[in-house]
């Protein structure tokens, strides 16, 4: 197979996309001149923006899929229906704008469609994901909650491993993410250095009224980026971490290091100004597997630790946050009244994660069904309380607050150790990539560990909050996947890695 030159891919135009463009572009005159007539200026308006930009997506179709990246990560879609009145429609559609790419490999390319072997694990995992629905007491509703992993989880997830095809694109897109973090994690410094926390910058900068804690006498407010929640910020925000460091460790030139390292440095001022005692953990955790590992220097680790220790001095709420978690410590070490002098918000967590704990000892191989956890915790969080003094039950519909004890507690253990297999799968893919790249390639190993610790700390993260505003996991485990095959394989072409094309055979 011959792939097709950057210049083609990128760089200016061939003779097909040029006369498609101008098709195009004639169709688009005749169709905003009839909006025009019709007295219909908001649709004209839209149509004289959306067309320009169609053509361009015909001439590159790899900028659809960093645009996607950008707007599924930054949550602009979402954003725009709800501060900015655009049609709930328009919003659910912007992930289908990687069908783009798709098409130019599927008819332009003829490549075929590609079934990554970690794909069989994913389709399985909607399977049992329907099996706990036949055991939910709300079947109508579990239903939904498995409607969501199919659109914004699997879906996404199939459209970014076929979207993103060639090392080219894979770059771009990592540009994309840390351009992304840098974008939010400045608005998230502007806010705080000003103090405008009613202003929710065009909604890219959320603060929930009541998500601060006292410091030194005075309230501290909690940034909650696009999202408006603090610890979702957070752990989107730290998957972009590792991806930072080491495309900043293995950039070629000088420009591109700086870039790097300025987008890294905002995104972990982005992370620090939510406060997220479990980002904070997460971090650390992940120091210690790379040094364990031996995938960073002592150099190395010595330069991330004196930016951590900056960025304590510059923000020093941090460190009272951190010694708010030594009551639970002290708590899980047998000291008494640890959890009793923990704040009420671990207290509560607590009686949660235990509650989750509880559903699947009664519940281990089928759960209490998919989405079902909050409609059992009222029953299991009060007996929870009962059983273990210092825990805060509250009569209300909760979440377990731990993304393990939630596919434990909801889909049992076959769906707890599927979930397991999907990323463990993805990861050892990721690192053998690496492996392949040394000693020739140390940027494409560089991305590979960066991808493989971006998953890493999703699932850190997860020790401490449940899966919910799951599209960006499934986004970056889809860009995850691509990275592996594409850097383990050096090339594109499906007859290459372990898995196969539909709509080819592999003697074309």
């Amino acid at each position: 197979m011959t792939s097709e030159s950057p210049r083609a891919v990128i760089g200016h135009p061939p003779g097909w996309r040029l006369i498609a463009g101008a098709v195009f572009l004639v169709v688009g005159i005749c169709v905003v001149g009839l909006l025009a007539v019709s007295r219909k200026p908001e649709l004209a308006l839209l149509a004289a923006v959306g067309i320009p930009f169609g053509v361009l997506l015909l001439a590159w179709p790899n900028l659809a899929t960093w645009g996607v990246v950008f707007l599924i990560y930054t949550n602009a879609p979402v954003i725009a229906v709800k501060f900015h009145g655009v049609p709930f429609i328009v919003g659910a559609t912007v992930p289908l704008l990687l069908a783009i790419p798709l098409a130019y490999f599927l008819v332009i390319r003829r490549e075929g469609l590609l079934i990554d072997p970690v794909f069989p694990l994913v389709a399985l995992f909607v399977v049992v994901h329907l099996f706990g629905v036949l055991f939910s007491t709300k079947p109508d509703l579990a239903i939904q909650h498995v409607v969501t992993l199919v659109v914004e989880g699997v879906v996404l997830f199939f459209l970014v491993t076929n979207a993103v095809r060639d090392e080219q694109a894979l770059r771009g897109v990592v540009w994309t993410l840390l351009v992304a973090g840098a974008f939010l994690g400045g608005l998230s410094v502007i806010q705080w250095a000003t103090g405008t926390y009613r202003n929710h910058y065009g909604g890219f900068a959320q603060v929930e009224e009541d998500a601060g804690f006292r410091s030194e006498g005075s309230r501290v407010q909690r940034q909650g980026g696009p999202l408006g929640n603090k610890n979702r910020y957070a752990q989107i925000m730290s998957m972009l971490f590792p991806l930072g460091l080491f495309v900043a460790w293995g950039a070629r030139s000088r420009l591109l290091r700086l870039a790097a390292w300025g987008a890294t440095g905002f995104i972990m001022l982005g992370i620090a100004l939510t406060f997220s005692r479990g980002a904070m953990v997460a971090f650390g955790v992940l120091v210690i597997v790379m040094l364990v590992m031996r995938l960073i220097s002592l150099r190395q680790c010595a330069a991330v630790g004196a930016a951590a220790m900056l960025l304590v001095l510059a923000v020093p709420q941090l460190t009272d946050r951190m010694l708010s978690l030594v009551p639970l410590v002290n708590s899980l070490g047998g000291t008494d009244g640890g959890m009793h002098q923990a704040d009420g918000s671990l207290q509560s967590r607590a009686a949660e994660t235990l509650a989750g704990v509880l559903m699947f000892a009664e519940h281990p191989l089928t759960g209490v069904g998919p989405g079902m956890y909050p409609r059992h915790y009222p029953e299991y969080g009060q007996r929870m309380a009962s059983m273990i003094s210092g825990l805060k039950f509250k009569e209300e519909f909760r979440q377990p607050h731990s993304l393990y004890v939630e596919l434990a507690a909801e889909l049992g253990l076959p769906g707890l150790l599927l979930f397991l297999m999907i990323v463990g799968c993805v990861i050892r893919r990721l690192l053998l990539a690496r492996r392949s790249c040394l000693p020739d390639r140390p940027l494409a190993a560089n991305l590979a560990l960066g991808f493989c610790l971006a998953v890493f700390m999703y699932l850190a993260t997860g020790l401490f909050i449940h899966m919910s505003y799951i599209r960006w996991f499934w986004l970056m485990l889809g860009l995850a996947t691509a990275a592996a095959r594409i850097l383990q394989t050096g090339s594109s072409s499906p007859e290459r890695w372990t898995g196969f094309a539909l709509g080819k055979s592999p003697t074309d």
